[in-house]
């Protein structure tokens, strides 16, 4: 009878270790393939432009907050119209002039006085608002953060 018990109570711990064996193999294979990319399509030369344009901006922001001075305007702005697109069937034409708009917008924050500078970084995101309206309106949210209140 002893000899029963402990042979079933092997054959249960034998049987635990093996379902939480496969079930650490599994979250493993999940968890590789969430590392490969954010945008499961691939990254666009556009797309990886953005993701520096946010993080950019909210260090511009920062600089404002801290009263700080504002790192000079990044020439990755330049590459805006002419970075390959994830969607290359858009209309280069609208696009193209919200990419003005923001250049300009862009330029115009940078260019600004001290007492300016919160207006014009804050027409300068509204300018990223407007753009993903019409394009890509996923991270109108994330963006809608770097504005000054």
């Amino acid at each position: 009878m002893i000899f029963k018990i402990t042979l079933i109570f092997f054959i249960f711990l034998g049987f635990l270790a093996c379902n939480e064996t496969n079930r650490n193999s599994e979250h493993a294979k999940v968890d590789s393939c969430n590392l490969n990319t954010i945008n499961p399509n691939g990254d666009s030369e556009l797309a990886i432009l953005m993701r520096e344009m946010v993080s950019l901006t909210d260090s511009v922001k920062q600089d404002l907050l801290l009263r700080r001075a504002i790192r000079p305007m990044p020439g990755i702005l330049n590459s805006l119209i002419s970075a390959q697109k994830t969607d290359s069937s858009i209309d280069t034409a609208i696009y193209n002039s919200l990419a003005e708009n923001y250049i300009a917008r862009a330029k115009e924050f940078y260019s600004s006085s001290e007492e300016s500078k919160v207006e014009n970084y804050n027409l300068m995101v509204g300018a990223c608002v407007t753009c993903h309206q019409n394009f890509c309106a996923g991270p109108i949210k994330r963006i809608n953060k770097l504005l000054l209140k």
